[in-house]
């Protein structure tokens, strides 16, 4: 049992094999189906470059997810492939990653959905180059006690296909001891999108923010521009969250955990971005616990209180989980 990064529960089967040809190889095959009906086929091929402290590695994954994207009142088949190359530097304290992603996606508008849900109804193919740069001195990878994060990614999409856009994006996050045992954390997140030429940038491919993973209180994908009850994102976002954690018991797993988030996106083909952000920030609180399971899961169940909101938007007052491993 497990939750999808879209924060739907759901049971998967696995199976893999190490060592293929003996030298390190691995096949991994996944198959998932989420409660609310979306699922999942999955396969990844890795091999490493073996050599005195070189830590690299090549592969490839191929799926084919059929999502519910709830916050577009949507659905979304896709088939993809991706081909990728890892390196880690400096005692792992630098990494870089490249890959090459290609996909065919069809949008599926359900029976409710709005016109500009259904006008980007249909087939659209996607194929991109992609760079990320790390910097990464955290004691673990989640609910880290000390050190900094520093990624930046970016991606071009437009080689071949009708996804043509360049997007940037970074994330910030740094920890520290405070007073009586506890812990001060602070992540960042902005990402900005520009589409190219008469190109539209489509609904799949545009900025979201939302729900229990960045600005929590309200739901998943839900803040910036709406059509009815459908969210139709934006071109650039930029979030932060800041946490107080206090060591429960187990006390290297179970935390009290007090937060403030905040967030804003700003429209498609706006000329004035920069004053959309400032102009309508989402602003919650609240306080629950966080749990890290076997330090590869983290676990929040929060009571949250939205402070600062627009009318339409869609956010809840109260108790909100969130399971996963990409929390801001």
């Amino acid at each position: 049992m497990g939750m999808t990064s879209n924060g739907e529960a759901d049971a998967s089967l696995n199976a893999g094999k190490q060592s293929v040809n003996g030298r390190g190889e691995s096949i991994d095959v996944s198959y998932s189906k989420a409660m609310a009906g979306s699922n999942s086929f999955d396969m990844t091929f890795n091999k490493p470059l073996l050599g005195w402290q070189r830590y690299e590695n090549v592969g490839f994954s191929v799926g084919n997810p059929f999502q519910h994207l709830t916050w577009n009142s949507a659905d979304l088949s896709e088939t993809f492939a991706t081909f990728y190359y890892n390196r880690r530097f400096f005692n792992n304290k630098l990494g870089y990653n490249v890959q090459m992603n290609a996909s065919w996606r069809k949008f599926i508008p359900t029976e409710d959905s709005p016109f500009p849900i259904r006008d980007q109804a249909g087939h659209t193919m996607k194929l991109s180059f992609e760079e990320s740069y790390t910097i990464d001195s955290r004691d673990r990878p989640i609910l880290a006690s000390k050190g900094i994060l520093a990624k930046y990614c970016h991606e071009y999409a437009g080689i071949l296909g009708d996804a043509v856009f360049f997007k940037n994006q970074l994330d910030l996050q740094a920890s520290a001891p405070f007073i009586f045992g506890s812990t001060l954390s602070a992540s960042i997140k902005g990402l900005h999108i520009n589409s190219f030429g008469n190109s539209k940038l489509h609904l799949l491919d545009s900025a979201y923010l939302g729900g229990p993973y960045d600005v929590r209180g309200f739901e998943m994908k839900s803040i910036g521009t709406r059509a009815d009850h459908a969210c139709l994102g934006g071109a650039t976002a930029v979030a932060a969250t800041f946490h107080l954690y206090r060591p429960l018991i187990p006390a290297d797993s179970l935390f009290l955990h007090a937060f403030m988030s905040c967030g804003s996106v700003a429209r498609v083909g706006s000329k004035t971005r920069i004053q959309d952000l400032l102009d309508v920030p989402r602003v919650s609180t609240g306080i629950g616990i966080a749990f890290l399971f076997r330090n590869a899961v983290r676990l929040e169940f929060n009571y949250v209180l939205p402070i600062r909101y627009v009318p339409g938007d869609a956010f809840k007052t109260g108790f909100q989980f969130g399971a996963g491993i990409n929390f801001l």
